[in-house]
């Protein structure tokens, strides 16, 4: 499993959760990978919101044209969110890298944070 940041100018840290394994999209995810992207992203989004500067998170996954999909390759969106904006999609835009790197090191540590909470999150 690989997690990357995304980038979309009104949501800085979004993350993209993508298994290693080519999946093309949800019809055709094995049962075995299932609940180990589930795992995952619930990981990111804990992280996200213990680290982040956000009030929630959003978690989309795309199928097929009609339903937004345009990377075949199945990938779940883990979007941080604020009060007072509406999330309507991505509006991709490439992110300095010092934007980037400031956003998955703060996710980084966060995700080793939240491993050594006792409660487990």
């Amino acid at each position: 499993m690989r997690i990357s940041l995304h980038w979309d100018p009104d949501f800085p840290g979004h993350a993209l959760v993508i298994p290693v394994a080519h999946v093309e999209n949800i019809y055709t995810l094995p049962d075995e990978l299932e609940g180990r992207i589930a795992r995952v992203v619930r990981r990111v989004a804990v992280a996200m919101r213990h680290g982040y500067p956000c009030d929630g998170v959003t978690i989309r996954q795309n199928n097929e044209p009609a339903g937004g999909q345009d990377v075949w390759h199945l990938h779940t969106h883990v979007v941080p969110c604020h009060r007072g904006r509406k999330w309507r999609g991505s509006r991709f835009r490439r992110a300095d890298n010092a934007e980037r790197r400031r956003y998955a090191e703060r996710l980084r540590e966060s995700l080793r944070t939240i491993d050594q909470l006792p409660d487990r999150w």
